[in-house]
């Protein structure tokens, strides 16, 4: 069992770094996003860098958004009523957090170290 390094405030420094070596190019190449403090470009396209709790909670709101904006909103209130979200997120999970927030590829990278998993990725344009 690998050991998840969970530290909510990653520095950008170090989210620059992991982001350069997983796409094999400079730090200087890569600028953090003006609307977005976990998201980065690099030549054109867009990539959020998260640690595991991060990724945690922007997977659940993007469930939560999707739910709201997409399920219930195509439902009569009398249906709606009978959605059960806990079984259907947990039913998402299984698909994993790459299908939400990977929006361009619907891809998860897994940046390891020694001590485990240490950040992840997703291209999301």
């Amino acid at each position: 069992m690998s050991l998840v390094l969970e530290d909510r405030e990653m520095k950008t420094e170090t989210r620059i770094e992991i982001l350069a070596k997983h796409l094999g190019t400079s730090a200087d190449n890569i600028r953090q996003s003006e609307y977005d403090k976990e998201v980065f470009e690099c030549e054109g396209k867009e990539y959020l860098v998260l640690t595991n709790s991060e990724a945690d909670d922007r997977f659940d709101i993007a469930l939560d958004d999707y739910i709201e904006n997409c399920i219930l909103s195509a439902c009569p209130d009398m249906v709606s009523r009978y959605f059960d979200r806990a079984a259907w997120k947990r039913d998402a999970w299984y698909d994993g957090r790459g299908h939400s927030l990977a929006g361009y590829d619907g891809i998860e990278h897994a940046v390891h170290r020694s001590e485990g998993v240490y950040a992840y990725i997703y291209r999301i344009n």
